[in-house]
């Protein structure tokens, strides 16, 4: 075998300008396609772990019914036990875990107003789950600790009396007030009512006596007296603001949230400065609140740069009177592969009909499916490259087949058999592809070590790229991996193994008499 490999060897150095053509296009060949791989696994890595890093993570725990409604009550009421099933999962299926809360509620700054999602965090966990903290364009991050909220108290029978009556005093006087408004249509006069100038017309002579004798209009005797007295209306304001305070007290200062560049835009708000907020609470009241703007972060994603506010768990679950409880666990494991079986083993370890337990693919199927899709893709490539490359080789060998016939005769006349002949091509041509792979695979290692460090630069072109809403950042990092490596290598060698059966086959066939006759 080893004399058969030096022949081959030996063969490929006879014409070594048409050997070294060959073999540059081949390794030019699998250099291209060891890059198009490490930009396919980078974009996919990087669409992974911008889903999963910041926000889904690798697995999430929930109500068993909050993904389809998503309402405020559906929450997951003991978290610790939750946490404490994540703790348990050891060091392989195991990671970090965070706890998330939900709402709603339109902000605003002037004239300017929009609607969002508030997402409260737990920051110190926030952190080792997601990258957020890293995203920031200006500003800072949420700090540890919530913002110093004092505990509402429950009205007394006196303050609770005192607020039915100001209510049955509120009630009564708007009532009073819509019957004092004028008809807004007056009646027709009747077809035969004989025209007579109305009673209180003025006469040249002066003013009538019905004049002089009306009464006040009743909507003006209402607007002389609606504010008079202690409970006038603006007291009745300060003592029903007085009575929520003590039920639901504000905070000591404005809680303190991060917001993306879109809103910012929208709002005109900068860092350091107070955005209103308007929120329903669990139990159907409405609750405002002032904000004050710690951050501003960029995602490249419209769906978090426009949409969310991020806060304080502690804050949110203040504001929405949602205290210790939470809509949402996410866990980041070790690797992503390991998300299935994570939240199958998490899911046998709560053994609750209440909690739904489910990893990044079941929650983002899509995302999974475009994953596949790239890879696809690429293969489809490679496949298009290979096989004009392998059209190349058989070309190389059918040559030199033609051009060593009388070789060949001879060969076959002194007695070598057809299957050494057939062996002897085929040796010759995967020579020629190993030694294209070495080159090739060098080359595209190199390739690849650049798309890592500097990446495939589109900032030219556009200053962020979204996919199926997930923010993707202009510079397309490469990834190096064992299979990027050695795949176009492996399909290169296969393909060029089997179509060297042709050029073999006919050297294999070769009479020795017709070949000795070639001059």
């Amino acid at each position: 075998m080893n004399s058969m490999v030096r022949l081959a060897w030996r063969n490929l150095g006879r014409n070594r300008r048409r050997t070294a053509i060959t073999v540059f296009a081949l390794a030019f060949a699998i250099a291209l396609c060891v890059g198009s791989y490490g930009v396919t696994d980078g974009l996919n890595a990087s669409m992974l772990e911008t889903l999963t890093r910041l926000e889904l993570g690798h697995v999430q725990v929930h109500h068993a019914k909050f993904p389809k409604k998503r309402q405020l009550t559906e929450t997951i009421d003991d978290a610790p036990r939750v946490l404490k099933a994540i703790a348990s999962l050891g060091p392989r299926l195991g990671g970090k875990a965070t706890m998330r809360l939900y709402g709603a509620a339109l902000v605003s700054r002037g004239e300017k107003s929009a609607g969002v999602q508030l997402v409260g965090v737990v920051p110190e966990t926030e952190r080792q789950v997601t990258v957020l903290h890293k995203l920031l364009a200006r500003g800072r991050y949420l700090d540890d600790a919530p913002t110093p909220w004092p505990r509402g108290r429950k009205l007394t029978d006196a303050e609770r009396e005192r607020d039915r009556t100001i209510t049955k005093k509120v009630e009564k006087d708007v009532l009073d007030e819509l019957d004092s408004l004028p008809t807004l249509k007056p009646k027709a006069p009747a077809p035969d009512a004989p025209k007579t100038p109305a009673p209180n017309a003025p006469t040249p002579n002066g003013p009538t006596k019905t004049d002089a004798t009306r009464k006040p209009d009743a909507t003006k005797k209402t607007d002389a007296t609606k504010n008079v007295g202690p409970h006038g209306r603006t007291a009745l304001k300060s003592e029903t603001l007085e009575l929520a305070n003590k039920l639901s007290p504000p905070p000591v200062r404005p809680p303190r949230v991060i917001i993306g560049t879109s809103l910012a835009r929208i709002l005109k708000v900068k860092v350091g400065e107070t955005i209103y907020a308007l929120t329903q609470t669990v139990d159907g009241m409405m609750a405002e609140v002032h904000f004050e703007v710690a951050g501003i972060f960029k995602t490249g994603s419209n769906q978090y740069d426009r949409t969310r506010i991020y806060m304080h768990v502690g804050d949110l679950q203040r504001m929405l009177h949602l205290y210790d409880r939470v809509h949402e666990i996410a866990l980041v494991t070790h690797d992503a592969k390991l998300a299935n079986e994570t939240a199958a083993t998490l899911k046998a370890k709560l053994s609750d009909d209440k909690l739904i337990v489910r990893s990044w693919s079941v929650i983002r199927p899509d995302v999974e499916r475009m994953l596949k899709l790239n890879k696809v893709s690429t293969a489809i490539m490679i496949f298009i490259i290979f096989f004009v490359a392998t059209l190349g080789v058989v070309n190389t060998m059918l040559m030199a087949v033609f051009e060593r016939t009388r070789e060949f005769g001879v060969l076959k006349a002194i007695g070598m058999s057809a299957m050494r002949l057939f062996n002897l091509v085929v040796i010759e041509t995967l020579v020629l592809v190993a030694f294209s792979a070495v080159v090739g695979t060098i080359f595209g290692l190199l390739l690849d070590g650049y798309l890592v460090v500097y990446g495939l630069d589109l900032r030219s072109f556009t200053d962020g790229i979204s996919i199926m809403g997930i923010g993707i950042a202009p510079v397309l990092k490469g990834k190096v991996t064992l299979s990027g490596l050695l795949i176009p290598s492996l399909i290169l060698g296969i393909s060029c193994f089997v179509a060297s059966f042709y050029p073999a086959q006919r050297a294999a066939r070769m009479l020795p008499a017709a070949g000795m006759r070639e001059l």
